[in-house]
């Protein structure tokens, strides 16, 4: 089973430098192992994923427009879709929980954004 994600879960992408913190500011009701707990939308603002440091994506634009040069001006995901899977059995203001097996797709040649640490291990949500 996997575990529910929350506010201080542990995010990686494929192509990025380093891990960064997830923020859940879409959900304020629910509560998991004392902090926010997260669902699938958890993703549509710049806020909630903060970046991960140097982005090395030759689709990212601002490496596209340097000619290929990996640039220090950061990473900025951007996200077309909800985190997948999320829980089949447990909703989180009306959406599937987030679980520490879901992944996020990122913009940028289908960066992979993955969860290194849920953030709480003793509530598992199913899938």
């Amino acid at each position: 089973m996997a575990n529910m994600v929350t506010q201080t879960a542990t995010l990686q992408c494929s192509y990025g430098a380093s891990t960064c913190s997830l923020i859940s500011t879409n959900v304020t009701t629910t509560q998991g192992a004392n902090n926010s707990a997260a669902n699938i939308q958890t993703d549509t603002a710049y806020s909630e994923i903060s970046g991960f440091s140097t982005c090395y994506s030759p689709s990212n634009p601002v490496i596209s427009g340097s000619g290929g040069t990996i640039s220090s001006t950061g990473c900025t995901p951007t996200f077309g879709s909800p985190w997948s899977p999320g829980s089949t059995t447990v909703q989180i203001s009306n959406n599937g929980a987030l679980s520490s097996s879901s992944t996020l797709t990122c913009n940028y040649a289908s960066g992979t954004i993955s969860i290194t640490n849920s953030g709480a291990t003793t509530i598992t949500v199913g899938s």
